[in-house]
């Protein structure tokens, strides 16, 4: 079904020259780049931030990226939660300092068709895509809410979306966020489904796919050149230029390129193809900081959402510049916060629309979700745009979902506790405190610290609640990272027993987030979101199948609609 073929690039090169006498000792700042000078030994970084693709910037002895204020140390070659920055190759001639800049561009074939291609907008990232001898879908979110009760579809699916699913010859899904890897729409679909999935190192997609009992999952290496069934489609993985498991899909059909970078940060570290048809998330506000993040005052946290948006939308019309493409695809960002537990969020939260994307220039066409759902193509070009009405499938209403998820997980105990963080195999100089709180955080349940500084982790339950001021007197600067995190005691019980994402706590704005110091403790969250997730083997450790009662439950309820 999938042949795989030599993957080719074009390779790309320019030069920076820097005057050797223009380095001093100690950190020296130049536009693209950060040099550090210690005695004989120069060190050489962009000034990339490795986990949004945003720019580092300097300002007196800080270098910070502006877009989640990851901040760098030129002395240590690290940023402030231990990630290493990778150093760039160079050389000194007539004292000059040459940096080479070498980027290898992934390129696919293109073979020639007689047919076109058609893109169905289905829903958020839920699209079907269709040619001469394939057919396969993206990441199908159909019903239902996403990240426990914090996202739910902007507009309704239609009717016949699993009529159409299960048509696919294969579904692609992009990495391990419920809106994409959504349960409750894969679970109507038939387990001998193909899917192909990126092999990520934690094998968190194809984990908890066999934790679904999916029985023909094709993971795929990043930049493997694959051809499907001697079809005219041809295509392969990109990785996300960040530590997060997340990926793009680059293919070619009908003579025409097309890239779905979904929600990707620095796509393939923006070593990108010149592509027809770039389709990408487009609104932003999908994460909880800063608005559920207690290190923030309400006038700082406005500062950032309002700087957040404006550079989300500038890193995507810097990517449709680089690709050079002729149309851009706004997709993956149709979702609201409907629950009157996030009021808060829904009316803070600040999101990029379709439209402020419609007409920019005339170097590139946007085509708009909001009023066509069909795209045809063929050789490079849109030969349609179309907008055809189904019938819609009638969905529960909000505060039944609420209702099934509060009565479904309600119980929980400190042996359970105890055992879910000894099992986690975590190790970092980290302190974790958790208090498990009501829906409006104004009573607390549990309350607990985890240590993960010893080599076996130690749990501690405390008969009072933790706060904020209590952290604070007991942090000091030679103590390890302090991390509150306030969370909804049913949301809690959902990841805890499921084994679920935590990212999906922070994204689904489901718990309030305090850090001592306040930087971003990476190898908890992608160990926690990515590695210590559900797979076969812990689903029968556990032993609870409430995900299962409860997607049978709500199917019961929506067919008595």
């Amino acid at each position: 079904m999938f042949i795989e073929k030599k993957t080719k690039y074009k390779i790309q090169k320019d030069f920076s020259t820097i005057e050797l006498t223009e380095i001093k000792e100690g950190t020296n700042n130049f536009d693209n780049f950060i040099i550090f000078k210690n005695n004989n030994i120069i060190d050489i970084y962009d000034r990339r931030c490795d986990h949004a693709g945003g720019k580092i910037l300097s300002t007196k002895n800080h270098h910070t990226c502006p877009y989640h204020n990851w901040k760098f140390s030129p002395e240590t070659g690290r940023y402030n939660n231990g990630l290493e920055k990778k150093k760039l190759k160079f050389k000194i001639t007539n004292k000059k300092i040459i940096i080479e800049n070498k980027k290898f561009i992934p390129q696919l074939n293109f073979i020639k068709s007689k047919k076109s291609v058609s893109i169905e907008y289905i829903n958020h990232a839920f699209l079907i895509i269709e040619g001469d001898g394939f057919k396969f879908a993206t990441d199908p979110w159909a019903l239902g809410p996403a990240f426990g009760l914090g996202w739910w579809l902007k507009n309704k699916t239609k009717r016949n979306w699993l009529k159409e699913l299960q048509s696919c010859d294969f579904i692609y899904i992009s990495h391990n966020h419920p809106d994409h890897l959504h349960q409750l729409s894969l679970s109507l679909l038939k387990k001998d489904k193909q899917i192909v999935v990126p092999n990520f190192k934690s094998n968190s997609v194809s984990k908890f796919l066999e934790s679904m009992n999916f029985k023909n999952i094709k993971k795929i290496d990043f930049l493997k050149h694959f051809n499907f069934k001697k079809t005219d489609l041809n295509f392969m993985i990109l990785k996300s230029g960040d530590f997060k498991d997340d990926s793009g899909l680059y293919f070619t059909a009908g003579n025409t390129s097309f890239l779905l970078a979904v929600d990707s940060n620095n796509l393939n570290s923006h070593n990108l193809p010149n592509i027809d048809l770039y389709a990408a998330s487009f609104a932003g506000g999908a994460s909880g900081f800063p608005l559920i993040f207690d290190n923030y005052s309400e006038k700082q946290k406005v500062k950032i959402l309002s700087k957040n948006k404006l550079l989300f939308k500038t890193i995507r019309l810097k990517e449709i510049h680089l690709t050079s493409t002729k149309y851009f695809l706004p997709y993956a960002g149709s979702f609201l916060e409907k629950l009157d537990r996030n009021s808060y969020i829904k009316k803070n939260n600040q999101k990029n629309s379709v439209d402020d994307y419609i007409d920019i220039n005339n170097k590139f066409k946007t085509l708009d979700i909001n009023k066509n759902n069909i795209f045809e193509f063929f050789d490079g070009k849109l030969l349609s745009q179309k907008n055809i009405k189904y019938p819609v499938l009638n969905d529960l209403d909000e505060k039944k979902y609420e209702a099934n998820f509060q009565n479904i997980y309600t119980k929980i105990t400190k042996k359970s506790l105890n055992n879910y963080f000894l099992k986690s195999k975590f190790h970092d100089n980290l302190i974790l405190f958790i208090s498990l709180m009501n829906v409006d955080y104004t009573k607390s349940f549990f309350n607990l610290s985890i240590n993960f500084t010893k080599k076996t982790t130690k749990v501690k339950f405390y008969k009072t609640e933790i706060t904020k001021d209590i952290l604070r007197k007991q942090y000091k600067k030679d103590s390890p990272n302090l991390l509150f995190i306030s969370v909804r005691l049913e949301s809690f019980i959902n990841i805890l027993i499921n084994m679920d994402s935590w990212e999906n706590l922070v994204i689904g704005f489901e718990c309030k987030i305090f850090r001592l110091p306040n930087i971003y403790n990476a190898k908890f969250w992608h160990h926690f979101s990515n590695v210590y997730v559900k797979d076969k083997s812990q689903k029968k450790g556990i032993d609870c199948y409430s995900c299962e009662r409860l997607n049978q439950r709500i199917f019961n309820q929506i067919l008595n609609i």
